[in-house]
């Protein structure tokens, strides 16, 4: 039932996503799910949030958003490589400046989440990534060194409308 609700309401927009999560709250049902394989819990969780004391909980549109890059991205990605758990998904934006994250970071938005396949070199689930006909908004594969498949992560974005299909990668920086 839950997974029928918020596939029939998610293409209504913010406020139907309101009136969803308003009944859910009230039900005795685990943590929402965002998608098949993903919740709400794992895609805002952040231990430097918890170790900080700060607040990392989204709004209404932001939980309509991280919905969505949920289904349309994560899912399928984890259909074709296998289970993982992101390493960022939605920041506050006072989570944001304390770890130095771009003032104009989509993860503000929940429109964006960073994470690695264990088990799978970065550059070719980049690469897998780019020339799929997956609808991201950007992908970027950060701090990737050539000949270390456990390098960098993998940085992806959604947005609902104007879809950039920008994809690039961010050399490691030198310490």
């Amino acid at each position: 039932m839950f997974k029928k609700l918020v596939q029939g309401v998610a293409w209504l927009g913010g406020k139907a996503v309101d009136t969803l999560f308003n009944l859910l709250d009230d039900e005795p049902i685990p943590k929402e799910f965002f998608s098949h394989y993903f919740s709400e819990a794992e895609l805002i969780k952040s231990d430097t949030a918890i170790r900080h004391g700060i607040k990392n909980e989204p709004n209404s549109q932001q939980k309509y958003n991280l919905m969505m890059i949920a289904q349309h991205l994560l899912d399928p990605i984890r259909e074709k490589f296998g289970a993982f758990s992101p390493s960022s998904g939605f920041r506050s934006k006072e989570l944001n400046d304390l770890i130095g994250g771009a003032p104009n970071s989509q993860h503000m938005q929940g429109e964006a989440v960073d994470f690695e396949v264990p088990g799978v070199d970065n550059l070719k689930l980049y690469n897998w990534i780019k020339n799929s006909d997956l609808p991201y908004d950007q992908l970027i594969l950060e701090h990737y060194e050539e000949g270390n498949p456990n390098s960098g992560w993998i940085h992806i974005s959604y947005k609902t409308q104007g879809k950039r299909r920008q994809a690039f990668m961010l050399p490691r920086r030198n310490p």
